[in-house]
């Protein structure tokens, strides 16, 4: 016998005594401001395009208010700021200019190439905001957990037994928890000894869909009888 269950983000019953609790996996995050935006744009579209970052920072120095060091020249990542709306873009413009670069051109390449990064430049100006300079590994390691989110799933059964485990939603495409379930008992006669014999060892499949704001997880109770 085979029931589905839709679980969502909190603690869902699925079966009686049965529950599910699903809380994503979120960073630490602070609001960034509006140079860590600046630099966290660079940042994402030099790793996108493949320019290894050195530095990102919302330091000030003499003649900017933050900058992002990279290994190489790309003038995507210089003129991406400016496409996105940030201000404080007539350097970045220059520079790309002095590259041999039409600056509106590129900034309409640089918009294509940033679409649906959203969650990814955010994470990564959170972290400029939070730390004042990350590292480029820093950065790539933060893309990687926002095009990876987890999602922290506890089990339990009617006696209280636990099972807790971490999935990255993008990339697992189940969980299998083994478990024991009673099986429906075929009367009200049947006795506990009797019951006990027909109890199969069944399987919990926990699948996650890919989410951003929202979870959706599936779970499979298979009574094999």
């Amino acid at each position: 016998m085979n029931k589905e269950f839709e679980v969502s983000i909190g603690t869902t019953k699925i079966a009686p005594g049965w529950t599910v609790d699903i809380e994503p996996v979120k960073p630490f995050q602070v609001r960034p401001g509006y140079t860590s935006r600046h630099e966290g744009i660079h940042t994402v579209t030099a790793i996108i395009t493949g320019t290894h970052v050195i530095e990102a920072s919302r330091n000030p120095g003499p003649g900017y208010r933050g900058r992002t060091i990279l290994a190489e020249k790309n003038a995507i990542a210089g003129i991406a700021a400016h496409a996105m709306g940030c201000g404080g873009t007539a350097y970045d413009v220059m520079i790309v200019r002095l590259q041999g670069h039409d600056p509106n051109s590129l900034a309409s390449v640089a918009r294509s190439i940033l679409s649906g990064h959203e969650d990814e430049i955010y994470d990564v100006a959170s972290a400029i905001e939070a730390k004042g300079a990350i590292s480029g590994d820093e950065a790539e390691q933060i893309i990687y957990k926002a095009r990876n989110p987890e999602a922290k799933v506890e089990i339990t059964d009617p006696l209280g037994q636990k099972w807790n485990f971490v999935i990255k939603t993008k990339e697992v495409d189940g969980y299998f928890i083994p478990i024991e379930i009673p099986a429906p008992p075929e009367n009200t006669e049947t006795s506990d000894n009797n019951q006990k014999e027909k109890d199969k060892l069944s399987d919990i499949f926990v699948n996650a869909r890919p989410f951003t704001d929202k979870l959706g997880l599936k779970v499979r109770i298979n009574h094999r009888n």
